[in-house]
């Protein structure tokens, strides 16, 4: 009621989620029974603070209620005028939504660990991407050298020993020739790739 110290009406469910012993509900003692609901809270003074002000409006309200022992309880107020009574009351429901507020605590802490895990696996990908294109870069190079050599030492047996190698000798080093090319320019295109992932 306008008096913050008064309680019209609670039904048990109410008792039941603030386990409010039996004895207290006994003595019909508002006052300790508001203090008792108080005391469960983490912040007692900013809720009875926002019960003063809800008693001075005529404002729906709703909000969360952390409790000491880890529960949390999502509070709805609205006023209701009496008839017969010029002071305004309130109605005041409580819903327990610790589990649903531990769950979404869990889905949050799970997510900064999948965005954690993605950010080391992106990490770890790029410097095994590093690697093997200094790996590609430096193999390239290092096979470019004996790969002329072979084509080159090639095409002087086919100039200057001609006379001396039959058509079948000549088309064997006509083959290797081709080959040779053929695999520097697979090198040059590995080359090329390893360049490319360096730009934008």
């Amino acid at each position: 009621s306008s008096d913050l110290n008064k309680i019209r009406l609670f039904n048990l469910r109410f008792a039941k989620m603030w386990k409010i012993p039996t004895n207290l509900l006994e003595k019909n003692d508002d006052h300790a029974l508001i203090n008792y609901v108080l005391e469960q809270l983490t912040e007692p003074e900013t809720f009875l603070k926002k019960v003063k002000f809800l008693y001075g409006s005529n404002l729906d309200d709703h909000d969360e209620l952390k409790f000491k022992d880890g529960k949390v309880f999502e509070r709805k107020s609205f006023p209701l005028s009496l008839d017969g009574d010029d002071k305004q009351a309130r109605v005041w429901t409580f819903r327990d939504i610790t589990e649903e507020v531990n769950r979404n605590v869990e889905i949050e802490h799970y997510e900064n660990y999948l965005e954690e895990l993605v950010a080391k696996r992106t990490k770890d990908l790029q410097e095994a991407n590093a690697k093997l294109e200094t790996f590609n870069y430096s193999t390239s190079h290092d096979l470019q050298t004996p790969l002329r050599s072979i084509d080159v030492y090639s095409a002087i047996l086919l100039e200057e020993y001609k006379g001396g190698v039959d058509d079948h000798g000549k088309n064997c080093i006509d083959r290797i020739r081709e080959s040779t090319q053929q695999m520097e320019f697979l090198i040059e295109k590995l080359l090329k790739i390893s360049k490319t992932t360096h730009e934008e």
